[in-house]
């Protein structure tokens, strides 16, 4: 089933051990930048067809594009403050 950011996967760890899972918002937080990538993505794919649909289609593409990328920032930030506030919260090397 699609979902509201247009996506229709979930992203899933692969071979994880039982019991380190990530917990809380990170991996929500993950998985919300990946869905803006990939349509940031999309949209660029699409740019040639939206500039024969007319002006309006463009600006239209170009205002996605810059919310998207404000989108994307804000959770990069906010990706690094929880970071910061809870150090284990981040996978560890070896």
């Amino acid at each position: 089933m699609p979902r509201s950011d247009g996506s229709c996967c979930t992203i899933y760890p692969v071979a994880q051990p039982h019991g380190t899972r990530p917990r809380g918002t990170l991996p929500c937080i993950g998985e919300r930048q990946v869905a803006a990538i990939r349509r940031i993505l999309v949209l660029t794919a699409e740019f040639p067809e939206l500039q024969d649909k007319g002006e309006a289609a463009v600006r239209i593409a170009m205002t996605e594009l810059g919310v998207l990328t404000l989108m994307i920032l804000a959770l990069v930030a906010s990706l690094r403050m929880l970071r910061r506030r809870d150090p284990d919260a981040v996978a560890k090397k070896g």
